[in-house]
């Protein structure tokens, strides 16, 4: 009976036998000693983290465009950037402060020469046009010799030698040549020569 009792289900009288886990808590116990936290803290997460990362968060702020900066983020970029500038400024200065010399024609073509000073060089500037009543003005090579104006007061060997030069004239209409001497002077002396003729022109620096 006691054995078919157990079998349906009753109860048997008696201590009933202990579980493996019987000495362990089935489910966690929470309570608010815990310390959880449940809400995001980024100033908190920040302490833990690297130099660089917080240095990423602290500048925040909205980045500025700036033009100048890439354009002297570097040294080459810099030396580029200050040559580009100086070109610049020469190129300003000159076409300010020369003044025009007297036209000349050379085998249908008006030149016109200026010069100016500039920081111990001199700066030569020619300008071509062809004349208007020459239907075939000359076209090719061009050697132009430059030398300062010789002084009644220098002695023997005292004016530098003549700087040659060559250009070439093209068909355009109008031109404009740039040549730099190594020195400078009052008055410049150009001799210049095509294929069949020549001038020679006095040009004062200024």
């Amino acid at each position: 009976m006691g054995d078919n009792d157990e079998k349906n289900g009753e109860k048997r009288d008696g201590p009933r036998p202990s579980r493996p886990n019987q000495g362990m808590p089935l489910t966690e116990k929470k309570n608010a000693e815990d310390g959880v936290i449940y809400h995001y803290s980024r100033e908190r997460r920040l302490e833990k983290a690297s130099p660089s990362v917080r240095a990423l968060y602290e500048n925040t702020g909205p980045v500025k465009f700036s033009l100048l900066r890439p354009l002297i983020s570097s040294k080459p970029r810099a030396l580029l950037f200050v040559s580009i500038l100086l070109l610049t400024a020469m190129s300003i200065f000159t076409s300010i402060y020369t003044r025009s010399g007297d036209s000349q024609s050379l085998g249908g073509n008006a030149l016109s020469v200026t010069a100016v000073k500039f920081e111990g060089t001199t700066i030569v500037v020619l300008k071509k046009k062809a004349q208007a009543q020459n239907s075939k003005p000359y076209t090719g090579a061009v050697d132009i010799a430059v030398s300062p104006v010789p002084q009644k007061s220098s002695g023997a060997g005292a004016v530098p030698a003549a700087e040659p030069y060559r250009i070439f004239f093209t068909p355009k209409e109008e031109e404009e040549y740039r040549f730099v001497l190594p020195f400078e002077d009052e008055e410049l002396l150009l001799s210049i020569r095509g294929e069949q003729d020549s001038l020679e022109l006095k040009v004062k620096t200024h």
